[in-house]
């Protein structure tokens, strides 16, 4: 997403090692969703998980205070840099 931050944290990488994605809730903060996958390309497999994610209402509704992640868009009100 435009103007967002990303921190990726990577030691050295052997086959089969398993990445995990978190989505968090914007209203309370609680873990809304994660996935872990076997990545062999970046820029193949990542497009296809974060379009599932965002096309998945359930997937995106915090089971703590039931807010719904706003998927691909920014909240309103976040904050812009």
């Amino acid at each position: 997403m435009p103007g967002s931050l990303g921190l990726v944290v990577e030691g050295t990488r052997h086959a089969g090692d398993i990445d995990g994605f978190e989505w968090y809730c914007f209203a309370c903060g609680a873990l809304v969703h994660r996935v872990e996958v076997a990545l062999t390309n970046i820029v193949s497999d990542l497009p296809p998980l974060f379009a599932a994610f965002q096309a998945d209402r359930d997937a995106r509704t915090c089971r703590e205070c039931g807010a719904l992640h706003p998927g691909k868009e920014s909240p309103p009100g976040w904050v812009r840099l």
